[in-house]
């Protein structure tokens, strides 16, 4: 649905209502940013669990982190 939001967005700025062309030209309009803000935020995920899967992966590494952490939490 996300990818196709911008021929969304055109298909509504060709149509002959007022509302639907304003509301297409805000999906083109916003689609571009909102792909940027989503590959940002993918990015980091990805990230964040590649980075858990390794750690848990080595068990010093892993534990250190768990002492580290454990003063955050309570």
């Amino acid at each position: 649905m996300i990818v196709k939001l911008d021929d969304m967005g055109y298909w509504l700025a060709e149509k002959r209502s007022a509302l639907a062309q304003w509301l297409g030209k805000g999906l083109l309009a916003v689609a571009p940013r909102l792909m940027k803000v989503l590959s940002i935020v993918g990015t980091l995920a990805m990230f964040l669990v590649g980075g858990g899967i390794v750690v848990h992966g080595i068990a010093p590494l892993h534990h250190a982190i768990e002492h580290w952490s454990a003063g955050w939490v309570g």
